[in-house]
């Protein structure tokens, strides 16, 4: 079992979606273009790969005005079927990274096999500092594995942190990546009329803490094969 405890920028975050939602304003056309307004929670989105709700973008692709995007998640996609090129996730977008499905190599019947040997169960668990304190916020993620090289650390320095991922340049991930040597990164979002790179991105997500745990305990295993000698009655 792997744990993380990830401190969040939230408030450099939010600052940044800010500032490059007025930079992507400034293009001529650019809500013909991605198909949709120009928000902060579009911006969020293409970066995460889904909106706030856990709706996917390969399920809603575009904010519309007025409405807000699907309330539920949705899992049932496959990249390289729904999104071969990126137009609605993009390339380096988190999920993606985390979880390409099929499309680092689409044609390759190994592919999926290959997926599926660096696949983990996860979960995260939001939490604040003391009293409520926003100035110390972020997640406890639990990660477990059959083989935490094959599968996290595979997953972090392989599909997270590196910045050439599906062929991309100076692009680690755009959530949760490692800070980038040259002190900021950038992001790409293809449309059909070319790509926009969303440049100077921070890191946003530190790492303070975290450790790999045995699961289940030796105590609990020699319990369990205590419990399996004994002679039934």
């Amino acid at each position: 079992m792997a744990v993380r405890q990830l401190a969040q920028d939230v408030e450099g975050f939010n600052g940044f979606l800010a500032a490059q939602k007025q930079e992507l304003e400034s293009y001529p056309g650019i809500e013909e273009v991605v198909g949709g307004p120009i928000t902060e929670d579009w911006i969020g989105a293409k970066m995460m790969g889904r909106w706030q709700t856990g709706a996917s973008l390969i399920r809603a692709p575009h904010a519309v005005k007025g409405r807000p995007p699907p309330q539920t998640a949705d899992n049932d996609f496959s990249f390289a079927t729904d999104d071969p090129q990126g137009l609605s996730c993009p390339f380096g977008a988190h999920i993606r990274r985390a979880n390409p499905r099929g499309s680092l190599a689409p044609d390759d019947p190994i592919q999926g096999v290959i997926e599926r040997r660096h696949r983990l169960l996860r979960r995260g668990r939001p939490y604040a500092g003391a009293d409520g304190d926003p100035a110390e916020r972020g997640m406890l993620f639990v990660a477990l594995c059959a083989d935490l090289e094959r599968q996290f650390e595979f997953l972090q320095q392989s599909w997270i942190g590196s910045p050439a991922f599906h062929g991309l340049t100076n692009e680690p991930d755009p959530i949760t990546g490692p800070p980038p040597c040259s002190g900021s990164h950038d992001f790409t979002i293809p449309t059909t009329a070319g790509a926009i790179t969303l440049k100077g991105l921070k890191n946003f997500v530190t790492v303070k803490a975290g450790g790999y745990f045995f699961m289940p305990s030796r105590s609990a295993l020699r319990f369990l094969a205590s419990q399996a000698e004994r002679t039934p009655r």
